[in-house]
């Protein structure tokens, strides 16, 4: 579920100061991760695996303390998609993760894993709460029990300057009853 955003200029500042200390955070762990791998082949530095990136980043804010300034959760995600970007590095699906620089296209987002009310709606779904940012106008078509379902927000600035969220929820599946009947499906060979 995508929402418009529509923060104050304080909510401006801390939603660009987030967007940089999330790149600042990636490209300080791939550099670590860099140190450690110098001089190694592939197949060494599979062996050696990676740093634990979430475990670093309290050594990060004790070393830039400005960190702080943004949603622990925020900083954790990054270090759990620089996991995901060395594992597929490892098993071949990827390559090595790159630095990340300013885009020229002018697109830049964050991710928050939901946790410990860091991201819930106000009763009427017109505001938004991001931990360190505050509550944020929003407007979109957001379900009542939205609170209940939000499991990952994603904050993002286009190229014109707006600013989105895009809520991903953990929806339950239901199994279909068994008719014990036969599928066929045509493959058109």
């Amino acid at each position: 579920i995508q929402c418009k955003l529509y923060p104050n200029d304080t909510q401006v500042e801390n939603i660009q100061t987030a967007f940089s200390h999330s790149h600042f955070v990636w490209n300080e762990l791939l550099h670590m991760q860099n140190k450690k791998f110098k001089g190694k082949s592939k197949v060494e530095r599979r062996h050696m695996g990676c740093l634990p990136f979430v475990k670093m980043i309290p050594v990060l804010q004790k070393e830039y303390p400005q960190l702080k300034d943004v949603d622990y959760a925020a900083l954790k995600q990054i270090a759990k998609a620089l996991e995901r970007a060395f594992w597929r590095y490892f098993n071949g699906k990827a390559d090595y993760p790159a630095f990340r620089t300013k885009t020229a296209d002018g697109e830049r987002d964050y991710v928050v894993r939901v946790q410990k009310g860091n991201v819930r709606l106000n009763n009427t779904r017109t505001y938004i709460y991001l931990a360190k940012v505050g509550w944020v106008k929003c407007r979109g078509d957001i379900p009542a029990n939205m609170n209940k379902r939000m499991r990952l927000a994603t904050i993002k600035q286009t190229k014109s300057g707006d600013y989105y969220i895009t809520l991903q929820t953990a929806e339950k599946t239901k199994d279909l009853p068994k008719t014990n009947k036969a599928v066929g499906i045509d493959l058109g060979v």
